[in-house]
């Protein structure tokens, strides 16, 4: 009798433990279930009107080349003067600096003077020689040969630049024709900005080789390049004109996440090196600025000369600038929420749009034609007013057929 009891004493503490847990377990279930089957309410907005032109904001990028240093030649003696001076420009024939009363002077040449020149030398220094002496005005003659013209442009320079004259035993003038490299400094460009001075007035001339001047990067073009659009069916949940859906996508029929995939902002095509993506405009694109007009870009996304001279202009030191890309509007183009757009079960892009709250709703078969990622334009919906849907149930998705 006394095992009875005990038995039915364990079962009673069982049952009162036991029962609880079954109780919320179930409860805890249905409570899941019930919190994963709820979707977002879908939301009516209203479609924004059909747009006459597409906005998308671009990146006016600069791409600068390094300039090479300018290098001493084989100088000797002291630092009488320096011709240079930061942040202004160095031109062919300036006066570089003054050594042992000598002015030295750039020389934009194809390369280097490397060896003394004399009458009847040949050679391609020669010509570099005879170029040069026309650029400052001095005679000099054709080709490369070393001919009397150039003799008396190279007897020219000498006063020019107050060369002593060297003398024999007996006292007579010698070398007054011959033209010495020492006299210039090797220019790699016609003109350049200087950054940064290696000469020190009183200090003995710098060795050959030696950077006696840097100079500031050179801007050599610009390239327009989309700033971060690439189009996206996903908009964040504060950007969004409702909750966003979280349909399956296989419930919807749709590959994905169940939003239409728009690839690519229209107008670019991937870069080759996997960057940012490559700029095309529609024709009869400008550029603007602040609301400003700043000049035509092609449909290729190159820059017309007048437009690139205002946008280098714009981009002074920088590296790079936002601009807005202005484009006609393809014809019937309407802004909308990106959660408005969905794809149906074979792929295509719909909307659904009611005309009054009353209305039924109405599935229209959609493209994109631009915009940004959160509020694209599409082509397809018939003009005036409408509500389109926001995270439309699945039962709307479903009617989404090409």
């Amino acid at each position: 009798m006394t095992g009875v009891k005990r038995l039915l004493g364990i079962l009673a503490v069982l049952t009162w433990i036991g029962v609880p847990l079954v109780v919320a377990g179930v409860l805890t279930a249905r409570s899941e279930r019930s919190v994963r089957s709820e979707q977002p309410a879908s939301v009516w907005v209203m479609a924004g009107p059909v747009e006459t032109e597409v906005r998308r904001t671009v990146a006016a990028r600069a791409e600068w080349r390094e300039l090479p240093p300018l290098l001493a030649p084989a100088w000797s003696g002291l630092v009488e003067e320096v011709g240079l001076r930061v942040g202004e420009p160095v031109r062919s024939g300036d006066t570089v600096a003054v050594i042992d009363g000598i002015p030295r002077l750039a020389a934009a040449t194809e390369r280097p003077f490397s060896r003394r020149l004399v009458r009847d030398d040949r050679g391609q220094d020669v010509a570099d020689l005879n170029a040069w002496l026309a650029s400052i005005g001095h005679e000099a003659s054709d080709g490369d040969l070393f001919g009397a013209a150039t003799q008396r442009g190279v007897f020219a320079l000498r006063q020019d630049l107050n060369v002593p004259s060297e003398v024999d035993e007996f006292g007579q003038p010698i070398d007054l024709y011959t033209f010495d490299p020492a006299w210039v400094v090797f220019l790699g460009q016609v003109e350049a900005t200087v950054s940064s001075i290696g000469l020190q007035v009183g200090a003995p001339a710098p060795p050959a080789g030696s950077a006696i001047a840097e100079f500031t990067p050179r801007l050599v073009s610009v390239k327009l390049e989309l700033a971060g659009q690439t189009m996206s069916a996903g908009p964040s949940p504060d950007e969004s004109a409702g909750p966003t859906s979280t349909t399956d996508a296989s419930e919807a029929g749709a590959p994905g996440t169940g939003g239409p995939d728009l690839g690519s902002a229209p107008g670019s095509t991937p870069s080759a090196d996997g960057g940012s993506p490559l700029l095309t405009a529609a024709e009869g694109a400008t550029l603007e600025r602040s609301g400003q007009e700043i000049g035509p870009v092609g449909s290729d996304g190159s820059l017309p000369a007048d437009t690139e001279a205002a946008v280098i202009w714009l981009l002074g030191d920088a590296s790079t600038i936002s601009l807005q890309l202005v484009e006609p509007a393809p014809p019937g183009a309407r802004a909308l929420p990106a959660n408005t757009l969905f794809t149906g079960p074979a792929g295509a892009t719909c909307v659904a749009s009611r005309a009054t709250p009353e209305a039924e709703t109405t599935v229209h078969l959609v493209r994109p034609a631009g915009g940004t990622s959160t509020q694209p334009l599409v082509v397809g919906l018939p003009e005036g007013d409408m509500e389109v849907q926001a995270n439309p149930p699945l039962t709307v998705r479903r009617k989404c057929r090409s």
